[in-house]
């Protein structure tokens, strides 16, 4: 089975899950790629219609996880201190990636087509 690694704690026990139109192509994201540097990595494979369109698929994705830790912050977290800590690094990481985004450092690549790709397990918000 395929995780999908784009899914976030809202709250306690609800998650958010990131889904797309998907496209013609595969493209591939590094944040190495990229040759921006960021606490969280992230190096993904996903469909789009064009590298246009692969860039608003990143760009749509992180904003409903920004959005998602948002609303998770918000919640009575005083019991998991060490959460509501990590939740903060990762709106801030996240925040530092769409200001990328606006910046253009953001790029995205065709996956090449002669490797096979391994699908390692995955889980809540496994991409930051």
């Amino acid at each position: 089975m395929i995780s999908n690694p784009c899914r976030w704690f809202k709250n306690g026990s609800e998650t958010v899950e990131f889904t797309y139109e998907g496209g013609e192509y595969l493209y591939h994201f590094s944040s190495k790629g990229s040759e921006i540097s960021h606490y969280y990595d992230v190096n993904i494979v996903f469909f789009a219609d064009s590298e246009d369109h692969a860039i608003s698929i990143i760009k749509r994705m992180f904003e409903l996880a920004l959005k998602t830790h948002i609303e998770y912050d918000k919640q009575d977290n005083r019991y998991h201190e060490e959460l509501t800590t990590r939740n903060t690094c990762t709106i801030k990481e996240i925040e530092r990636y769409l200001e990328d985004l606006s910046l253009g450092k953001i790029k995205v690549s065709l996956a090449p087509k002669n490797q096979v790709f391994k699908v390692g397990w995955a889980y809540n918000d496994t991409i930051l």
